[in-house]
């Protein structure tokens, strides 16, 4: 500002009041409050231009009352991000660098029907900032609010994490619904926390659900295959949810029909025949009980259960049962690019009646 402004300032009393008139509201505020956010501002050229104590301006009142807060020196906090976008774009039309600069430490998100008000350092150098929100990074008010159809509570468990807290995964439902969310915005990092889980007693192994492998991570080495994570190779166990197998009295387990299938991974293939380690651990839960059977036990089992003749081999023998949820040891075979599984440990139903016992009903 130069030294003739600066007198013409100084000539103006600070406690002179000018009306501002907006949008059929009148608004009264000091010299002094005018000043608070300049020295140079809208107001303040305004007023040294026309020597007027009264401006008219064509903009929200009810924006401008957030503005007056401010420049008498309040607080001031949007109540959505619609409200945080006029103030910012206000803020820039009437020249307050004050304001706009506060109010650009902060974003305003809309996430199903909650509104986030969050700071903006919490995504710095991140790929959120430079997706979703890459509009809004030099942001002059001009931008459109940002307004995502995604589950609130789960974005609500994103930021925790970006805030360093831990989360905790209540289910497998919500766990689908955290790697679903981290993928959409990006969070690999959580991607792959969520989707794999090393062992405590063997930091080797790493347990990842059939729905979250990528199969690229795959790696044949030496005769074993082995996966890829955070640039380090584990021996890959697979978790399975809901599959039929068909036990032959052949000493084979089959499974049925496409239960188990590898996205987006045409070059390995998952072996329809398993196999079910001697000490694999068996629990069956029928009755509001639990009964706990090593694999010699739950064969001699499987030969009390109703049978049908094989249509493979002759003099065989077949019965069903299902795998509610499993653990497997993944091996593999170079020729044929098929993935066996051992089973190590698996919960089971031993009748389709049980298991259709199991079924829920939709709510009325």
């Amino acid at each position: 500002m130069n030294q003739h402004s600066q007198v013409q300032q100084q000539q103006i009393n600070l406690n002179t009041v000018f009306t501002i008139l907006i949008g059929g509201r009148t608004f009264y505020i000091s010299w002094k409050s005018l000043l608070s956010d300049g020295p140079t501002n809208f107001f303040t050229r305004h007023a040294m231009k026309t020597k007027a104590r009264v401006i008219h301006i064509d903009r929200n009142p009810g924006t401008f009352e957030l503005i007056i807060r401010h420049l008498r020196g309040y607080p001031v906090v949007a109540k959505d991000e619609c409200q945080h976008q006029d103030l910012l774009n206000d803020a820039h039309y009437y020249g307050l660098k004050r304001l706009a600069k506060y109010l650009k430490q902060f974003l305003y998100v809309r996430v199903g029907d909650t509104t986030f008000r969050l700071k903006w350092d919490l995504f710095d150098k991140g790929p959120l900032k430079h997706s979703l929100m890459a509009p809004h990074t030099e942001d002059s008010g001009q931008s459109p609010p940002i307004i995502i159809e995604r589950d609130p509570e789960t974005f609500k468990d994103m930021i925790r994490h970006l805030q360093g807290y831990h989360i905790q995964v209540r289910d497998e439902e919500h766990r689908q619904r955290l790697v679903s969310d981290a993928q959409f915005y990006l969070f690999r990092k959580l991607r792959d926390k969520l989707s794999t889980v090393t062992t405590e007693q063997l930091d080797s192994e790493i347990v990842l659900h059939i729905k979250d492998i990528r199969p690229s991570q795959f790696q044949f080495e030496q005769g074993q295959i082995e996966y890829l994570h955070n640039k380090k190779l584990f021996h890959p166990i697979i978790q399975l949810d809901n599959v039929n197998v068909s036990y032959h009295s052949t000493n084979s387990f089959v499974l049925e029909g496409d239960d188990i299938q590898l996205i987006k991974g045409p070059k390995w293939t998952i072996s329809k025949e398993i196999r079910v380690d001697k000490d694999s651990a068996i629990i069956i839960q029928e009755n509001q009980s639990e009964t706990h059977l090593r694999l010699a036990a739950y064969l001699q089992d499987l030969e009390a259960e109703p049978k049908t003749q094989c249509t493979t081999h002759p003099n065989c023998w077949v019965t069903w049962f299902g795998i509610e949820r499993a653990l497997a040891r993944v091996s593999a075979d170079a020729t044929d690019s098929k993935l066996h599984m051992s089973v190590k440990k698996m919960q089971i139903v031993r009748s389709r009646l049980q298991a259709n016992m199991k079924r829920n009903f939709l709510e009325n």
